[in-house]
Parts: C-alpha cells; sequence; structure tokens
C-alpha cells in the first residue's frame, strides 16, 4: 500500500492510501503538521474501512520532517569508486525542510556552484517516536520508503579547510537540494532490496540495490538514535550507489538537465535543473 499526499488545483490537500490502482481518502489536511500526525496512526495499523476516490490525483511532498539525516559513503561501490575506505561507523550529514522538493519540481543550481552532482537514495520514514532502538528492534519505527536525491555541490563540500573538514553544510543542505517522493511505499514486513537507477536526460547514470549498503537502514536508525530522538516524519536516506559524477565521468548537472531517481515498487522522481543566474 502507498501513501500519497494530494494536491489539487485550490491548493486542497488530502492524505489519499493506494492499493492495487485503487485509490482511498485517509483525511484531509489543513496544515503541514497533519501529514506527520497521519503518518503516525498509519504506522499503528491501516483502517479496515477507507472512502473510494475516484478523483484528480496530483502526488505532492508525501512526508513534513523535523530531522533529515543522510550517511556518508553508505555503498560498498560509492566507496570504491571515491578511492576512500568504507567507515568503520555510519557518520551523518543533515539537510533541512528548504531544501525538500516534490516530483516535477525544480532544483536550483545557485550562482556559485560549478559541480553540481545527483546522488540517487532510498529514504526510510520513521513512523513513531524512537530513542536507544536496537538493530534488531529498529525496523519497527520504520513507516515506509520512498525516493529522494542528495544533490550535493561538490566544489563547495569539498572545500576542505584544516582542522575543520569538509563544507558538508553548504555543500550538501541548499535550497531545493533533496528532491522526494513521490510516494511512500508503506512497509508492511520485510525491507525489501529497492533497485536505484538514476537518469540524466534519458541516460542511466546509477544502478544498485540496497544490499550494497555499508550500514543498513536498522543499523543507521539505531546508530541515530541512541543520541537523538527521532519522530514520525523524520528521514535517514540510504546513501547512494556509484555512478555519481564526482566518481570518475565528470558529467555534472546543468541548466535544463532532467534528472530523475526511479525505485522498483515506489515509483520515479523527475527533476529539472534551473540555474539561478
Amino acid at each position: 500500500m502507498d501513501f500519497i499526499v494530494n494536491k489539487l488545483d485550490d491548493g486542497k490537500r488530502s492524505i489519499i492510501l493506494s492499493d492495487n490502482g485503487k485509490h482511498y481518502l485517509y483525511s484531509d489536511l489543513k496544515e503541514p503538521a497533519n501529514i506527520n500526525n497521519a503518518i503516525a496512526e498509519l504506522h499503528k495499523g491501516i483502517p479496515e474501512k477507507l472512502d473510494d476516490y475516484t478523483g484528480d490525483l496530483v502526488e505532492d511532498i508525501p512526508v513534513s520532517p523535523k530531522k533529515i539525516f543522510l550517511p556518508a559513503i553508505n555503498f560498498r561501490s560509492h566507496s570504491e569508486e571515491n578511492r576512500v575506505p568504507s567507515p568503520k561507523k555510519p557518520y551523518f550529514f543533515t539537510k533541512f525542510s528548504n531544501a525538500l522538493v516534490g516530483n516535477n519540481g525544480i532544483v536550483l543550481k545557485p550562482k556559485k556552484v560549478q559541480y553540481l552532482d545527483y546522488e540517487g537514495e532510498i529514504a526510510a520514514i520513521i513512523g513513531a517516536k524512537t530513542k536507544e532502538a536496537t538493530v534488531e528492534n529498529a525496523t519497527e519505527s520504520i513507516f515506509g520508503f520512498t525516493v529522494c536525491n542528495d544533490i550535493s555541490a561538490r566544489d563547495y563540500q569539498n572545500d576542505y579547510q584544516e582542522r575543520l573538514g569538509k563544507n558538508w553544510l553548504l555543500g550538501k543542505a541548499s535550497d531545493t537540494f533533496l528532491p522526494i517522493g513521490p510516494k511512500i511505499y508503506i512497509l508492511d514486513k520485510e525491507i525489501p532490496d529497492f533497485r536505484i537507477n538514476t537518469y540524466v536526460n534519458s541516460e542511466r547514470r546509477q544502478e544498485g540495490h540496497i544490499r550494497d549498503m555499508i550500514f543498513s537502514f536498522p543499523e543507521l536508525i539505531a546508530e541515530v538514535s541512541q543520541f537523538i530522538t527521532l519522530e514520525p516524519g523524520d528521514i535517514i536516506t540510504s546513501g547512494t550507489p556509484s555512478g555519481v559524477a564526482m566518481g570518475g565521468s565528470g558529467r555534472f548537472l546543468e541548466n535544463g538537465d532532467t534528472v530523475s531517481v526511479e525505485a522498483e515498487g515506489i515509483g520515479r522522481l523527475t527533476n529539472k535543473i534551473v540555474s539561478a543566474n
């Protein structure tokens, strides 16, 4: 079953649940926080009876997170293409709500950025308040999964300063730097082995499965929750497989490019790059 935030021309939004091609109205939305409330409620159980929905369907950003965590170098293939050792424990950076943009939205390339890169990823959506989870029980806190694109300004990210390290914040957290959607696949039992495909102007640049993750979703959740309480709607991403521009091709994103990230069972997330100049 899928969780969809539906946005209509009059600006109204609602939660739609989709199952085997049929759509059901769960609730109307009056404020962004209602999305996370719905996630928390549905995480406890899907109602047996829902009203059929036959109206227009326009998929909007499906989540409104308070916190977003992304692990650096968390695919073995990405570690190899960057010629860096795999991390001994998860290393996280963060993005904020300003970075969120939905399916078919525009990704702005900042004026000062020359090397704009893509990173197709899977995002786990937290469904329950979680503190000090274990690897064994962390999956219980996952509501579902969606697709995202960790847009990266490599010239800023890799602007290394002695004793301070890389500039993760400006290199990763700019406006529109986290396209996400188009819907959430609600986790039923075990985590599927999602395959990530990333396309630039219809050319496939990335292909990988989440079984290649160095640290699994349960391990990532367990690590973060030892220190930070996770709440419904919070996001933890997978990391990205090999094939990014920085990994060797040097084919960075330019004004007018179209980037799509696809995962079977979730859908296809497509965004256009537009220069802020």
